[in-house]
């Protein structure tokens, strides 16, 4: 991760790191020591082309929350453990009306964890614009190998931006039922051609993100403001939106949704 140097105008979701650069990868090997290394760095959602789909769509209350995962790799150990719960610190005033909740893997076995990062603006921050900033801490600490006494831990700093505006109108935003399409395949299909952007197959999933992006993009682009329901129909407040979009729904439609999106529509 390192050595490796960002493509321009691509996605995180497409490039990671970037392009492998030997030469910078051997210099980085030379001068390793053990550590924590995060990825993402740092969290810019500013950054239009790296952080798209993330970017397209700014923070606002009573949104859906903003999820995205940070991958980390221990170099401490062969596990590790969190110390305590991940804290975000916030920078700046706007930073102080997010909400950030976490949810992490137990054990970092073998050399690597993750943590779930879920953002919202408060109810009271409806009002606000700007950019939001703040820092997302948490330690790592791995026992002491066969011989040593003390074990090593660090502390890690993931800083955080992100664009705030006022709550949109209902009728420029739309919800996109994602809880009843079917996610396939279960596992990453590489490619090895980033320009390659036609595959007619699935492979990709249906999500707004993925096969049905360029119907993402129209909307964005177009002044609306797309959010994504990873849950049920229960769980969210048709009075926010203006469209439910169910798209290719392949999930069963269960008696308790099906009586309250009616009870959406017709009231």
């Amino acid at each position: 991760q390192e050595g490796a140097e960002r493509l321009p105008r691509e996605s995180i979701y497409i490039q990671g790191p970037g392009k492998a650069n030997l030469h910078k990868s051997f210099e980085a090997m030379q001068r390793y020591e053990p550590k924590v290394t995060v990825f993402p760095g740092s969290i810019d959602l500013l950054d239009q082309d790296y952080m798209w789909p993330l970017s397209k769509t700014p923070l606002y209350a009573t949104a859906m929350p903003l999820i995205m995962n940070l991958t980390i790799t221990n170099g401490l150990g062969a596990h590790g453990y969190f110390e305590k719960e991940p804290e975000f610190t916030a920078t700046n005033k706007l930073g102080e009306a997010l909400d950030v909740h976490f949810e992490r893997i137990n054990v970092l076995w073998p050399w690597s964890g993750w943590i779930a990062i879920f953002v919202q603006v408060r109810d009271s921050g409806r009002n606000l614009t700007g950019v939001a900033e703040g820092v997302i801490s948490f330690t790592i600490r791995s026992p002491p190998f066969p011989g040593e006494r003390e074990g090593r831990s660090q502390r890690v700093e993931v800083p955080f931006k992100a664009k705030v505006i006022r709550t949109p109108d209902r009728n420029k935003r739309v919800l996109w039922d994602d809880y009843h399409n079917i996610q396939y395949p279960p596992e990453y299909v590489p490619i090895d051609d980033l320009n390659y952007r036609k595959e007619m197959l699935d492979w990709n999933g249906d999500h707004p993100h993925t096969n049905f992006h360029p119907v993402f993009d129209a909307l964005t682009d177009n002044g609306y403001y797309v959010e994504v329901l990873g849950s049920s129909l229960t769980c969210f407040d048709a009075s926010n939106y203006g469209t439910l979009a169910l798209v290719d729904s392949e999930g069963e439609f269960h008696a308790e949704e099906i009586e309250k999106l009616h009870n959406d529509v017709s009231e």
